[in-house]
Parts: structure tokens; C-alpha cells; sequence
């Protein structure tokens, strides 16, 4: 199947794997997919192309199954958790588990370098955003809107990174992998922005993820 373009602002990609119960393959774990991805990425110079490394070997994990400790999908009444399963030095590379209750959401952010998710249970909204600069200070204004469901994924690649995400089911877990080696309390988050910076309000209607 012809790898679909990276996402973008104006066109936020999202791949749905197939779950094929017939499939042999054993289930993934986190750490058979963290030496494919530090593997895949140490053999890529180029960002763009370790991006599209990880996002496609995240959803081949997804689409096997992939097993995760009971340990990283706990969740917190009081806020989202996200807790680090893999850091790789030598790639280059963040592997989190964020465990999400209905209504959590991030800041508006952007990151310290390219990231990829997948959805692991439950539906999460992703908005995404685009930054003017207008007279001195920063206003966002909504470019895409998507409600992702388990075993769909996403790239995000910095500039064009701006977004929040929030759950929309009871609970939901996603797996983050992030193309920078970062230590469990170092913050993957470049900025975060103040919601007044949005130029309007008015969020537009959740488009249904592309399958």
C-alpha cells in the first residue's frame, strides 16, 4: 500500500490499521517495539523520514495487538498521566503512554521535536493550529479538527506541530514517540500557548478520521 503524505496543518492525516484476528503474528510489546523504532530510526538521517519510520511500525503494533503493562494505563481523576516506557540515546528517541478520563486535555503546545501517536483504547479530539504573528504577540487560529479512535495514527512535525488533544470516551490510552532522547521529567512540550491566543472561539465541526 503506497505510504499516504505526512500530516499537515491544512491536511491532518490519519491512518486506521485493520484488525485481522486471523493474523499469527505474536503481539507487540513495548519493548519489541522500541528496538524496531530505535533500530529504524538509527538507520534515517533525515527527520521527516524517522517520523514516517516510527508512525508505520506504531501501527503495525496496533494492528497486532500490542500488549501494555496495567502499570502505564492508570489513570488520575485530577489531570491526564503520562509516564515513559523508552529512552533510546543512541536514536534518539522517547517512547510515553498517556492515560487520559473523559473531558482531560493538554495545553495548546508545541514540541521539542517530531512526535508520532497512536491511539491505544478509547477516542481522543486532536485540534490543530496555525501561528500568525500579529503586532508583536502570537493568535492561533483552528486548521483541523479530528475525533481519533484506537489503532489510528499520526505525525506531527515541528513547525507545523501546533495542536491539543482531549478525550472524548471514559478513559483512552495513546502511545507518543518523540525523535529526541528525553529523561522521565524532561517535558516533550516546546511552548504552550494561552487559549486567549485562539483568534476565535468558535471550534469547528469533528470531522470523522480518514480510513
Amino acid at each position: 500500500m503506497t505510504q499516504a503524505p505526512l500530516a499537515t496543518p491544512a491536511t491532518a492525516f490519519w491512518a486506521a490499521p485493520r484488525r485481522d484476528s486471523r493474523s499469527r503474528r505474536p503481539r507487540s510489546t513495548a519493548s519489541s517495539l522500541a528496538a524496531a523504532i530505535a533500530a529504524a530510526c538509527r538507520g534515517e538521517e533525515a527527520p521527516e523520514q524517522r517520523a514516517r519510520s516510527a508512525e508505520g511500525l506504531l501501527r503495525s503494533a496496533l494492528r497486532a495487538g500490542m500488549w501494555l503493562p496495567s502499570s502505564v494505563l492508570e489513570t488520575d481523576p485530577s489531570r491526564y498521566r503520562s509516564r515513559t516506557l523508552h529512552v533510546d540515546h543512541e536514536s534518539g528517541i522517547t517512547i510515553r503512554v498517556l492515560a487520559w478520563r473523559r473531558a482531560q486535555r493538554t495545553p495548546i503546545h508545541d514540541h521539542v521535536a517530531w512526535c508520532v501517536i497512536g491511539v491505544y483504547a478509547g477516542s481522543e479530539r486532536e485540534l490543530r493550529y496555525s501561528a500568525v504573528d500579529v503586532r508583536g504577540g502570537t493568535r492561533l487560529r483552528v486548521v483541523a479538527d479530528h475525533k481519533v479512535r484506537a489503532g489510528e495514527t499520526a505525525v506531527l512535525l515541528p513547525p507545523d506541530d501546533i495542536h491539543e488533544v482531549s478525550c472524548l470516551t471514559e478513559n483512552a490510552v495513546s502511545i507518543h514517540i518523540y525523535g529526541q532522547a528525553l529523561e522521565a521529567e524532561t517535558p516533550s512540550m516546546r511552548q504552550s500557548y494561552e487559549r486567549s491566543a485562539v483568534a476565535s472561539p468558535a471550534l469547528p465541526v469533528i470531522r470523522p478520521s480518514h480510513v
